[in-house]
């Protein structure tokens, strides 16, 4: 295989890259729609912590399934309610 060809290729089915990441977390955790229109700034607010939220989400599954260790586990679902409250006091205010 040329080096063109390793750069452009599909990630292997197994492959841990970025994409294949992005793809399971959209699989598996759907992001939300806003109730009503949101401007551009308050858009990649949303977004951004919503693919926080997905991401920790993902990662808390990853370790418990494999039995990690408790502190990451515990860490991940202390990061996964800060994100749950940075949400909620978006909605609260209104912006969401």
């Amino acid at each position: 295989m040329t080096e063109l060809a390793a750069i452009t290729a599909p990630p292997e089915p197994n492959a841990f890259t970025a994409s294949v990441l992005l793809h399971n977390l959209n699989d598996r955790y759907p992001p939300t729609k806003p109730d009503r229109a949101l401007s551009r700034e308050e858009l990649r607010v949303l977004d951004w912590l919503q693919t926080q939220k997905r991401a920790v989400a993902f990662w808390l599954d990853e370790a418990i399934a494999a039995n990690g260790d408790m502190q990451l586990v515990e860490a991940l679902e202390r990061h996964a309610g800060f994100l749950d409250d940075a949400l909620n006091a978006l909605a609260l205010r209104g912006r969401l």
